[in-house]
């Protein structure tokens, strides 16, 4: 069953992810291999593994360090056969690393985010190959759970620090996810800005008239969400202008 449900999940991710073409056809061209293409034992090309991207009402990631790469990453590891669904396997994943309850987490998404493939090098009695990891996002919805010493909550400058650019990226997007889902719970235009900054993303796309519509936010404010649209639309530019067209 978990073969033709991923297959079913890929078809879907790509109808809305054209920038990741190329990583979902290569997990297509993998998942043809079969049953043995979800678990670790699977070295051509490689195999898949799911993560955890874990927020908390302040908008951070939760992180773990991992003492051979030297860098804080998210949770996430192996699938197992006895995972009844990829979504499973992400929450066992979690449990294990993290020490979370799966009952202490609300996933943002019913499939994951993003698909990331990255290389592993080769180690002991393992060859080189590659991890296609399965993204889900969480929201930690029990306020009181604790964290253990080898993990942390970071923002996005804090991320950007201290892990590498898949993670920074895979953050950015599953932290867009993270704003759209609170736009059930009405939060203030301020709030929603500050958990913007915080997550480097931006406020969910027409939140601000729909504020504006439950007079919630007054025009000053409506300025001040376009302003900051604005401001980090000009960064991205600017940040993605070769670095040779500066130099003048």
């Amino acid at each position: 069953m978990l073969i033709p449900h991923l297959q079913q999940q890929l078809n879907h991710f790509i109808e809305t992810h054209r920038d990741r073409e190329a990583e979902v056809a290569a997990s297509l061209e993998l998942l043809a291999q079969g049953q043995k293409s979800l678990y670790r034992d699977c070295f051509s090309p490689g195999h898949f593994t799911v993560s955890t991207f874990v927020f908390n009402d302040d908008a951070e990631l939760l992180v773990l360090f991992h003492p051979k790469l030297k860098k804080w990453l998210q949770p996430g590891g192996h699938m197992e056969r006895r995972d009844r669904s990829i979504l499973a396997a992400a929450l066992r994943e979690l449990e294990e690393e993290t020490a979370l309850a799966a009952s202490s987490v609300r996933p943002l998404h019913e499939s994951f985010f993003d698909v990331d493939i990255h290389a592993i090098p080769a180690f002991g009695h393992e060859p080189a190959h590659q991890h296609f990891d399965l993204r889900y996002a969480f929201v930690l919805q029990d306020a009181e759970a604790r964290i253990e010493k080898n993990l942390k909550w970071m923002d996005a400058k804090a991320i950007a620090q201290h892990s590498d650019l898949s993670v920074q990226n895979s953050q950015k997007k599953s932290s867009t996810i993270f704003l759209e889902n609170l736009r059930s719970v009405h939060l203030p235009t301020e709030s929603m800005v500050r958990l913007a900054l915080i997550s480097n993303s931006k406020p969910p796309r027409g939140y601000c008239s729909e504020a504006i519509k439950t007079n919630n936010c007054g025009r000053l404010k409506a300025f001040a969400v376009l302003l900051f649209i604005f401001v980090r639309h000009m960064q991205t530019l600017r940040n993605n202008t070769p670095a040779e067209a500066n130099d003048w």
